[in-house]
């Protein structure tokens, strides 16, 4: 658990009570995970000023059990910075969110209306790290969102096409705005091993897209690197309107059990109120592991198949940050990020465990 205004990060047990703690030298980058050996790996604040959106990181640091810092990796210039959160690999590897800075001539080269565009734009960029490759880690593989964009603005551009007909890239002028640098704000980052897949939330396109990290390094730019599934807003590709949107600037986008997905939807834009909720959802994966995408309708589920709580409750809402995880008995816990406090809920919705973080 780290606390954002502090360089301590505190493991607790059910009683509440502090297990361990580590201190870094950065406030929290959002974002802690402990691995099976007792290491924590952990985001720390740079406070990068070409940056200055919520959730932004600059390092990435490993701490023994004991406290020590074993391992920092530094990724805050004036064209990139990690931000929000990071996925541990199997292989030890360490999946990180960064954005990466373009001038304007970029994104309007990619057919962003110039109105539209601001000086400088940040994309979506993931980067895989080998912490163990000389000297002090090396990016291994990497995916930008800039590689796989549509538009249908600029008709002499080789990516014109009509919006809807390309649901596996990403429109370049949709929630674009004049004034806004953080134009995708990706804020979650997840890895399924089995399927090699890899699954981001973007608040502001409010819906999630999972890649596929198989795709070797040399074509991730290319085709092969366009998105193998996307969810949450059918406007964001041309077959919906804000009727349809089934998450509102969510977070923590994480697959759990039996196949399904899990999401913390905040409710900033309901259309019903400021009201969170927590989705659930089976996408449509196929034997191969991709998934099936209509040629012309929105994208399935039609429907979640849970949400918590089942009725909406003004005094269950979380602005920003948050998340929830499937626990071993499958419960529920559920973070709320704003006020701090923590609840299990059972299969019947019921609170079983609660806690408020008291820094």
């Amino acid at each position: 658990m780290p606390v954002t205004s502090s360089g301590n990060t505190y493991l607790i047990d059910n009683c509440g009570q502090v297990v361990q703690s580590w201190t870094s030298d950065y406030n929290a980058g959002m974002m802690a995970y402990l691995r099976d050996d007792g290491c924590l790996v952990r985001a720390g604040r740079t406070g990068n000023p070409n940056f200055g959106a919520g959730g932004a990181g600059g390092i990435i640091e490993l701490f023994n059990w004991a406290g020590d810092l074993k391992w920092s990796y530094l990724m805050s210039n004036d064209s990139v910075c990690q931000h929000h959160d990071l996925a541990l690999l199997p292989n030890g590897h360490i999946l990180a969110l960064a954005w990466k800075s373009y001038d304007a001539d970029v994104w309007i080269a990619k057919g962003r209306d110039p109105d539209l565009t601001a000086s400088v734009v940040w994309g979506t960029y993931i980067v895989e790290l080998d912490p163990m490759a000389d000297p002090g880690g090396e990016i291994v593989w990497e995916w930008e969102a800039l590689d796989h964009l549509v538009q249908d603005f600029a008709p002499a551009l080789p990516n014109y096409a009509p919006v809807s007909s390309a649901p596996r890239q990403l429109d370049v002028n949709y929630q674009a705005g004049a004034t806004d640098k953080d134009w995708l704000h990706a804020n979650s980052i997840a890895y399924n091993a089995e399927l090699d897949q890899i699954l981001i939330s973007s608040r502001d396109f409010n819906e999630i897209w999972v890649i596929d990290h198989d795709v070797p390094a040399d074509l991730v730019s290319g085709p092969a690197g366009n998105l193998l599934y996307r969810w949450g807003n059918p406007e964001a590709y041309g077959r919906g309107t804000e009727e349809d949107r089934i998450f509102h600037s969510q977070h923590d986008a994480r697959w759990i059990a039996n196949g399904q997905m899990m999401v913390f939807s905040n409710g900033n834009e309901r259309l019903e109120g400021l009201y969170s909720t927590v989705e659930i959802f089976t996408p449509p994966l196929l034997p191969n592991g991709t998934h099936s995408l209509d040629p012309e309708e929105a994208i399935g589920p039609a429907t979640t198949d849970r949400t918590y709580p089942p009725t909406l409750d003004a005094d269950f809402f979380s602005q920003n940050t948050s998340g929830a995880q499937q626990l071993p008995n499958g419960n529920l816990l559920i973070t709320e990020g704003a006020s701090g406090a923590i609840r299990e809920v059972n299969a019947d919705d019921e609170m079983v465990w609660s806690y408020v973080n008291p820094m």
